[in-house]
């Protein structure tokens, strides 16, 4: 008999009376967690352990680490889910279910206790084939969730990631000093460093590594020919090469390598340029050489953007080349929270290496350690930052040994620049704002900040205007550099948008601050229908007493049709409206079924308001048939049918370490892709991709060919607002074996079908936006999963 299993969603929708009820009548119920067979598992019990004695939020370490572990587990395996229900919670594996103590008497002391009950009981009950693949462990997923749970920054290191960890932080490694990774299921020598032993050795950028020591790559994950290529220093490495088609055999005898993370050079007129790509703790060396090579400089460029951090003391190392006196970084310890110990300051010392003016470059993703060096030296008189708000970590982690060479790598400490600013959650602040805009997503121009000076990015195209900026700065007064620059760069705008038929203002008399009365903004009733053609029409009016001149309007949505659409409305009369029409080109496929657009109002670069608009849409979903042939051991032949009456939008075709990308299916029309395959290939997957939606059909891996019909799968949400249900509805010859759904990341409702053939779930959805994921899989182990949003106003 097919069995559903309901749970969480009751919490959301029922009174906190009935919810206790339910709760404890199916904790009545159910069995608790058998006890351990033995002690709690020593990878556990030390996590836990290191934890309470070392992290910084010692309060957080409450209950939100057991259910973040099970919650880990829930998400990574089909047939695992958690409810939590109070002071307990109730951890189903299939049909099978076991009660797991919550309660406020339950301390860190019990957790590795809990935690080990709830894994034995996983692991007795757990039917489905665990990949082989160490970051598929049980213990290893449960722990990082529990650990997640907590901050996002803590979690456990385990096989190649603990090598690669510190690599990173120290900047070395015994190897032959290339980047390794795989394109279309190739094994490819990504990037080859300077004077490297690998370009001692002949190897260079984008070269094919076909066998290591004579054994094929192919069958190998990259980690696993990354290891293979690393080794003893002094020793020797042969490696079977192709570059342009041509069979080459290289010898290359392995040595330290230096990780490089400073690049530098001469702008002209005495500025120099330096970029630091990661902080390691080799950086403050290269650094001092290159800075020492320049000579006398008249102003230093230091490009952070991008950097996402590093060492710590790396970065303090740094700041001291800038500060001859005051605090540079102070560490906030849950023992020491006033920082009174001798290690928990890092003061500068009075030798300088770098005096002349400097121009910081930093973006979103300067981080940590880079923003330790851009915070510390912002107060400088002769620094200037500038670019767009960093990223804001401010949170030090240690990283503590765990069995089985395994790292934690724990949130022990926060640290506060001098006069104990806060990076965290704040970021380092630029005193001149620059933002990058898109060529292809000008729109993004009619929602700008006052304070912000936009420049135009063509992708693929290197852009110098950061660092053309930070060199005039050097070189003339800020005044006169920005004044220039905000012409220049306004001039270039300003072409682009006439393309548009678009103005910027010309001298016409300034807005008010704000509008004494806000525009409105209206969509004609339009029903959107994927793959036809179709108009929008859009009205904004001006309900204030003057007129509104060089007025335009831009869209911005998550669907590339609705986004980017640069709009000219010209002059808002005061109390008059406008009327324009919008042409859309939905694409054929998958589609959800409201999409959301912001209409940007501006007058020049001036924004004014922004408006939410929902529209509905009718979407096609195409029916495709698959036929997977393996044509040898490294290659395998993937047919896919376009059978229904509607066209596919994008649809990829993928194995481990192998894509291909199908730009469309008509109807009728089929198209073959051949991967290569790597490694351990257990599944193949085809993806239909669509506006805000993904749906992806999974199939097993023959030893020879398979043709695949997918189930039919419709995702829909229905009932009245306070009442909305998401149902998921699938068919299959096949039958199905068992199937979800899941919304805003966790599992809502399960069943076991034992085969039966047409299926239906649903569970409550409540109001607002849903995040939702359903998944069946038939008999046969093809697995249909569908990401969508469900969107109200």
């Amino acid at each position: 008999m097919p069995r559903e299993h309901r749970f969480r969603t009751e919490k959301r929708l029922r009174p906190q009376l009935t919810l206790s009820l339910i709760g404890f009548l199916l904790a009545c119920a159910t069995p608790s967690l058998p006890p351990p067979a033995e002690t709690p598992r020593a990878l556990t019990s030390q996590t836990v352990q290191r934890t309470r004695a070392l992290y910084l939020y010692s309060e957080r370490l409450d209950q939100r680490f057991i259910i973040g572990a099970l919650d880990a587990l829930e998400t990574r395996f089909h047939t695992i889910r958690f409810d939590e229900q109070g002071r307990n919670g109730i951890l189903w594996v299939g049909a099978n279910r076991a009660v797991v103590p919550l309660g406020d008497n339950l301390g860190p002391d019990d957790y590795p206790t809990v935690l080990t009950q709830a894994l034995d009981f996983i692991d007795a009950n757990l039917k489905e084939k665990i990949p082989d693949n160490p970051d598929a462990d049980l213990e290893l997923v449960a722990l990082r969730g529990g650990l997640a749970a907590l901050d996002r920054y803590s979690t456990i290191i385990a096989g190649s990631g603990t090598d690669n960890f510190k690599i990173r932080f120290s900047g070395k490694l015994k190897g032959i000093g290339a980047r390794i990774g795989r394109r279309k299921g190739q094994l490819i020598a990504i990037k080859v460093f300077e004077d490297s032993p690998a370009q001692k050795g002949g190897l260079k950028d984008n070269d094919a590594i076909i066998r290591v020591d004579g054994d094929p790559t192919q069958p190998l994950e990259v980690t696993e020919a990354v290891e293979r290529i690393r080794g003893e220093e002094g020793s020797t490495v042969v490696l079977g090469i192709e570059r342009d088609e041509k069979a080459m055999r290289l010898s290359i005898v392995r040595g330290e390598v230096r990780i490089p993370s400073v690049e530098s050079k001469a702008l002209g007129d005495g500025i120099g340029y330096t970029r630091i790509s990661t902080v390691t703790q080799s950086t403050p060396d290269e650094f001092r050489e290159q800075i020492t090579a320049f000579g006398n400089l008249k102003g230093l460029v230091l490009d952070l953007r991008g950097n996402t951090g590093g060492s710590m003391q790396a970065a303090s190392t740094l700041a001291d080349y800038f500060l001859a006196d005051d605090t540079i970084v102070r560490v906030v310890h849950r023992r020491d929270p006033d920082s009174r110990g001798p290690r928990s300051r890092s003061m500068a010392t009075p030798d300088v290496l770098v005096t002349s003016p400097v121009v910081v470059l930093v973006d979103r993703n300067t981080a940590s350690a880079a923003e330790i060096l851009s915070g510390a030296i912002a107060p400088l008189e002769h620094t200037t930052i500038v670019g767009e708000t960093s990223f804001g970590k401010g949170l030090i982690q240690r990283l503590v040994p765990l069995p089985n060479n395994k790292l934690l790598k724990l949130t022990v400490a926060e640290y506060l620049l001098s006069g104990d600013r806060v990076i965290h959650q704040k970021g380092v602040e630029p005193s001149i704002k620059i933002q990058p805009i898109s060529s292809r997503h000008l729109g993004a121009l009619a929602d700008l900040a006052a304070d912000v000076i936009p420049y135009v990015v063509v992708p693929d195209e290197e852009n110098e205007f950061p660092i053309d900026l930070a060199k005039r700065m050097l070189l003339e007064s800020e005044d006169e550099a920005l004044t220039a620059t905000r012409s220049n760069t306004l001039a270039d705008i300003n072409e682009r948008l006439q393309e548009f038929g678009i103005a910027l203002p010309t001298g016409t008399a300034e807005l008010p601050d704000s509008l004494p009365k806000a525009l409105d903004v209206e969509a004609a009733a339009v029903e959107l229908e994927s793959g036809r053609p179709a108009r929008l029409r859009i009205r904004v009016s001006n309900p204030n007493s003057f007129s509104i001149n060089d007025a335009w309007a831009a869209t911005d949505s998550p669907a590339e049709y609705l986004s980017n659409k640069l709009i000219q409305l010209g002059t808002l009369e005061a109390k008059s409206s406008v009327e324009v029409d919008i042409e859309l080109s939905p694409p054929p496929g998958i589609s959800v079924d409201e999409q959301v657009v912001m209409v940007h109002v501006a007058s020049g670069l001036r924004a004014l308001q922004s408006h939410r608009l929902l529209l509905n849409v009718v979407n096609h979903v195409p029916d495709l048939n698959i036929v997977v042939t393996r044509v040898d051991d490294s290659d395998v032949k993937v047919t896919v049918k376009n059978v229904g009456v509607f066209g596919s939008g994008p649809v990829r075709v993928s194995l481990r370490g192998s894509i291909e990308d199908i730009e469309s299916l008509k109807e009728g029309e089929s198209k073959t892709v051949q991967l290569s395959i790597s490694g351990k290939a257990e599944k193949i997957a085809v993806d239909l991709m669509g506006p805000g939606v993904r749906r992806r059909i999974e199939v097993p891996f023959p030893d020879g060919e398979i043709s695949i019909i997918p189930p039919m799968l419709s995702v829909a949400r229905s009932g009245l607002p306070g009442f909305r249900r998401v149902r998921l509805k699938a068919e299959s010859s096949d039958g199905f074996s068992v199937g979800w759904i899941a919304l805003d990341g966790q599992k809502e409702i399960y069943a076991d079908w034992a085969g039966v053939a047409e299926v239906e779930l649903e569970t409550p959805l409540g109001d607002g936006d849903h995040s939702v994921a359903v998944m069946v899989e038939s008999i046969s182990g093809v697995a249909v999963t569908e990401w969508r949003r469900f969107i109200t106003n």
